[in-house]
């Protein structure tokens, strides 16, 4: 029998202890050819022997029944993904789909139809929040915090957009100043990313977008408050300025916290450490 033949009988055999999938097939295929580049490579190097080639390349695959046994444990990991995807997918459609059927009963039944559009919109979002969640939980347990922080954010503006448009729908007589809800979004997008750095581990990113909250907070307050009448624009320009303050003490103070420690470190390697 060939080295080939004596190849595929092994391959053969190996192969039955997974699926038969075309996947299988095509890294079946893989693996035999790299076999025969093995057997060619010990042959130019001057080996004759069938036997012992065969044993060499054989040997060259490690555990194969180990690695035939990962690999039907990704195909299979693969295929459950897909399959939850599409169900999730196929939820979705459906929950729009009951989501429409309730706008449209209830428009016709009340006839109100400039706003109920928002029963639509707001199931919209629902879906997309819902979706976002389970991605989430996806994301911390690959500890996708950047991806999870970035998700965080977008489901928090997607709420103020919503309650925007609410503000819109039901307090009409106050369309020119709900605008301010954007105002009050931006604060809250740095308040939760704050905190989920610091959760998460990532204090410095944790320490700019505290610095960042309280420079908002206080700018967005003194613009807000005086387009509502409630402050004037003169004396209080002092609560943006107290914002920088509060920034500019608070990085000075981390500043000093790093560099003693920097310092501390350096006199620690001092003791500790001996030239060659």
């Amino acid at each position: 029998m060939s080295l080939v033949e004596r190849f595929k009988t092994y391959l053969e055999e190996q192969f039955r202890s997974i699926k038969p999938t075309k996947e299988a097939m095509e890294y079946r295929e893989e693996v035999l050819s790299t076999l025969l580049d093995h057997a060619q490579s010990f042959k130019d190097g001057g080996e004759t022997n069938e036997d012992t080639i065969y044993d060499k390349c054989i040997a060259t695959l490690g555990d194969f029944a180990s690695t035939l046994q990962i690999f039907e444990n990704k195909r299979t990991s693969l295929k459950k993904t897909a399959l939850k995807a599409s169900q999730i997918l196929l939820i979705s459609l459906a929950v729009m789909f009951l989501i429409t059927v309730a706008y449209i009963a209830i428009s016709v039944v009340t006839k109100a139809w400039a706003q109920t559009w928002l029963l639509e919109v707001g199931g919209a979002f629902f879906v997309i929040i819902a979706n976002m969640l389970i991605g989430m939980s996806v994301m911390i347990k690959h500890k996708k915090y950047i991806l999870f922080r970035i998700s965080c954010s977008i489901i928090v503006a997607l709420f103020f957009i919503l309650l925007y448009l609410a503000l819109l729908v039901f307090l009409p007589q106050f369309v020119s100043r709900t605008w301010m809800v954007f105002f009050v979004m931006i604060i809250f997008i740095f308040l939760e990313d704050g905190i989920l750095c610091y959760v998460t581990g990532r204090k410095n990113w944790g320490f700019c977008d505290l610095l960042a909250f309280i420079m908002t907070l206080t700018i967005f307050a003194y613009v807000g408050f005086a387009l509502l009448g409630i402050i004037t624009w003169k004396i209080y320009w002092i609560m943006p300025v107290t914002g920088a303050a509060i920034d500019v003490t608070l990085i000075a103070i981390k500043y000093g916290i790093w560099s003693k420690k920097k310092k501390e470190e350096l006199d620690e390697k001092y003791y500790t450490e001996w030239k060659d």
